[in-house]
């Protein structure tokens, strides 16, 4: 996993395919959909399948590609993650689905910051209040996940910055 489109289409180079001739490359890394577009074309007539399969977290989550390469991947993302969810065929698309559901993270931890920030106002400790919604209507990873860590003031940078050029 790649931290942006400029490091990924410096690693994987028409010289970096020549040793996965009839193999695939599963791409995990959050790129952008126009860089997975990119280099499904470069891969293409080198004969190396590419899958874009960003990871979500730590599991594999969304696959798109060749549905015969994707069907070679699966043993490998049965390894690594919990399940897989193919979708589609252009590969830019996994990556797309992934900026869709990192929207949906993003608003959960701003409800969970500014509800948090609310009542702790009234006295009420922030690990009590994210133990309430992960255990009643919202028991999902994010909400038990982040919720913890807002809560405890944990903030980890991951070192990873996004190169709008990179883009282009």
């Amino acid at each position: 996993m790649l931290a942006h489109d400029a490091a990924a289409e410096a690693v994987l180079t028409i010289e970096s395919l020549e040793r996965a001739r009839g193999g695939f490359h599963a791409n995990m890394a959050s790129v952008s959909p126009e860089c997975v577009a990119r280099l499904a074309e470069l891969f293409a007539p080198e004969g190396v399948g590419y899958l874009a399969s960003p990871v979500l977290g730590r599991p594999v989550v969304a696959a798109a590609g060749d549905p015969a390469v994707v069907a070679k991947a699966h043993p490998f993302f049965d390894l690594v993650g919990k399940r897989s969810w193919p979708m589609g065929e252009k590969p830019e698309v996994a990556n797309l689905v992934k900026v869709a559901v990192n929207y949906n993270i993003i608003h959960a931890s701003q409800a969970l910051g500014e509800s948090i920030a609310l009542v702790e106002t009234g006295g009420v400790g922030a690990p009590a209040f994210v133990e309430l919604p992960f255990e009643t209507l919202f028991g999902c990873v994010v909400y038990k996940g982040y919720g913890n860590l807002t809560a405890d003031n944990q903030y980890l940078l991951q070192g990873f910055s996004w190169n709008w050029d990179s883009r282009i």
